[in-house]
């Protein structure tokens, strides 16, 4: 049985195909935990975007982004914020 190939990369939004964002934003709402409204234009505006890829299928997203005043204001964040990582349990691609 082979090994399992591991692969993270991250890139800012604009250098990303816009099949890998449609799979980020897919993956997004898959978790259920963040309002639709608006999140095309959440994703563009984030630093930068990290897929991680287990044998070449996605199985996780990350988000470097820097939250907006309000939205600092109210969590409690710092300016920049590392999205916590979604991981799709099934280890298919959205």
């Amino acid at each position: 049985m082979g090994e399992s190939v591991i692969a993270i990369t991250s890139r800012p939004p604009r250098d990303c195909s816009p099949g890998d964002v449609a799979s980020f934003q897919a993956l997004v709402l898959e978790g259920g935990e963040v309002n639709p409204n608006g999140l095309s234009e959440r994703i563009a505006r984030a630093d930068r975007l990290a897929f991680a890829f287990l044998d070449h299928r996605l199985v996780g997203i990350g988000a470097l982004k820097f939250p907006n005043t309000g939205y600092r204001y109210q969590k409690g964040t710092d300016p920049l914020r590392l999205r916590k990582i979604k991981v799709n349990q099934k280890g298919q691609t959205p």
